[in-house]
């Protein structure tokens, strides 16, 4: 009977490393499955597109960290220097970098183009 194990690691520069570990016996092996870039989504406690922005990436099976610009002044700071002042959430970065909002989001999915940049 073969039982998997599946770990999540976190590198240096907080980008997830995923391995699946197949555990035989007295024999473990291991995998790395995937790295992604780091994907994070500044919203608010009360944006129904940024909780329809955080289910899409789930559905999609694309892990994102959140910073709540409402609740935590840091996040609010960070929020304006990388999104040149943007003032609607939610607003997505990846690797640091700015792409937008939910539509630009959606368009990247749609366009084939979001899978490159988060890997």
């Amino acid at each position: 009977m073969k039982k998997r194990l599946i770990l999540l690691f976190l590198t240096e520069k907080r980008k997830p490393s995923i391995y699946l570990f197949n555990i035989l016996s007295n024999l473990t092996t291991y995998t790395e499955i995937h790295c992604m870039a780091q994907l994070t989504i500044f919203s608010t406690g009360i944006c129904p597109i940024c909780d329809k922005t955080k289910q899409l990436l789930q559905k999609w099976g694309i892990p994102y960290d959140e910073k709540r610009i409402d609740t935590n002044p840091e996040a609010r700071r960070e929020f304006i220097l990388k999104t040149n002042g943007a003032r609607t959430v939610p607003q997505i970065t990846i690797n640091g970098t700015w792409i937008g909002g939910f539509s630009e989001l959606t368009e990247l999915h749609m366009d084939d183009k979001l899978n490159e940049l988060i890997e």
